[in-house]
C-alpha cells in the first residue's frame, strides 16, 4: 500500500471512494448530486410556440442552446461586451451575477 492510500479518511457513500479532506469529499458528492440533474431549456419553457420542451444533461443543453436557440444573443448589460454564441453570453451572467442560467431539476 502505498503512503498516500494511508492518508486517505474520507468515503464517499454513492461509490465508496476514498479522498483526503472533507473539501474534496464535498466536490467529489457534487458530482453525484450533477449526474443525477436533469437541466431544462428556459427559453423553449417561455416560447408558447414551442411544442418541444428540451430536458437533458448540462452539455446537452449547451448543444441545444447553441442550435435552437443560436439567433438570442443578447449583448451584457452589465460589462457590454457582445458574444457570438448564447452559451457564452449565459456564461459571461453567471460570472456578473452567480446564479446559473441552466434550469436544473433532480430525477
Amino acid at each position: 500500500m502505498h503512503s498516500s492510500e494511508k492518508r486517505k479518511t474520507y468515503f464517499c457513500t454513492s461509490c465508496n471512494q476514498a479522498v483526503r479532506t472533507q473539501i474534496e469529499l464535498d466536490a467529489h458528492t457534487r458530482r453525484h448530486a450533477n449526474q443525477e440533474a436533469v437541466f431544462t431549456c428556459s427559453l423553449c419553457l417561455e416560447n408558447k410556440a414551442e411544442n418541444r420542451r428540451f430536458r437533458g444533461s448540462r452539455l446537452d443543453l449547451r448543444k441545444h442552446l447553441e442550435k435552437q436557440h443560436k439567433s438570442i444573443i443578447p449583448n451584457c448589460n452589465i460589462c457590454k461586451k457582445r458574444f457570438k454564441t448564447l452559451v457564452r453570453y449565459l456564461d459571461d451572467q453567471f460570472r456578473h451575477v452567480g446564479v446559473s442560467p441552466y434550469v436544473r431539476s433532480m430525477k
